[in-house]
């Protein structure tokens, strides 16, 4: 991954604690908890997180845990009037997250590469599988339909984020996810677009599977002993049929 600046990605981090560590002019945490370096009246910290992924929390008891033999306190977000929803905490404000328009961006690019790999192999199915003709008014209709399901997905998933008050960024990244590509879904010039390069991917394929078979068949041919027999009505065969086919529908003409 290269390197991405405002981020942690792809950035060398250098540690600067290990110097003092190695030599022993400073120590490790787990010294001064069990060494003979551990201050007197040194207390341990504990976070409890729920046991159940993506919970909605109604309620917190903590009777129980302030009573057990050894516990000195026990806090929850409310008595420290801590927001219910908090961003992760920022160490190196030159380092700071992706804004979350960059992320919605690369997101809906991803989303783009799906709809268009659905869009390549729908033009395969229907030239090879059901013999049709290449259409680009069902194509843009099948493109249109494609990212409004998208959309949708990433909505409901924007809503439960939001319903389980966690992964807050990823919340808002989904959701404006779904509005791009409801916009998306709208944009005639974008759905002609994508059924363009979905059909120059598709017939590349295609061409791509008949010389692998156009291939396979010559060199199969030329081990048995009639390879030279009907030769030239095979090959008038397939500038007749195949060939013209495969002209007509990328727009070629054949002189």
């Amino acid at each position: 991954m290269g390197h991405r600046p405002g981020s942690i990605l792809g950035t060398s981090v250098r540690r600067v604690e290990d110097a003092d560590l190695i030599t022993g002019a400073s120590t490790f945490v787990g010294n001064l908890v069990h060494g003979a370096d551990a201050p007197a009246g040194l207390a341990h910290v504990a976070f409890v997180r729920s046991p159940v992924a993506h919970a909605l929390l109604t309620g917190i008891d903590t009777t129980e845990a302030a009573a057990a033999p050894g516990v000195l306190a026990v806090y929850t977000a409310a008595d420290l009037d801590l927001p219910a929803h908090h961003g992760l905490m920022v160490l190196n404000p030159a380092l700071p997250r992706p804004p979350l328009a960059t992320l919605v961006d690369e997101a809906r690019m991803v989303a783009h590469a799906a709809v268009r790999m659905a869009v390549k192999n729908r033009i395969i199915v229907l030239a090879a599988g059901e013999r049709r003709d290449f259409d680009p008014v069902l194509l843009r209709a099948f493109t249109r339909e494609t990212l409004e399901q998208l959309a949708q997905q990433q909505r409901a998933a924007a809503e439960y984020e939001r319903a389980g008050q966690h992964a807050i960024r990823r919340g808002p990244v989904l959701a404006g996810l779904a509005a791009a590509l409801e916009a998306d879904a709208v944009d005639r010039e974008f759905l002609e677009r994508i059924v363009e390069e979905a059909r120059d991917a598709a017939w590349s394929e295609l061409a791509s599977s008949l010389t692998s078979r156009l291939a396979d068949d010559v060199a199969a041919r030329r081990q048995g002993p009639d390879y030279h027999v009907g030769r030239d009505e095979r090959i008038a065969a397939f500038v007749a049929l195949d060939l013209l086919d495969l002209a007509y529908d990328r727009g070629v003409t054949l002189d």
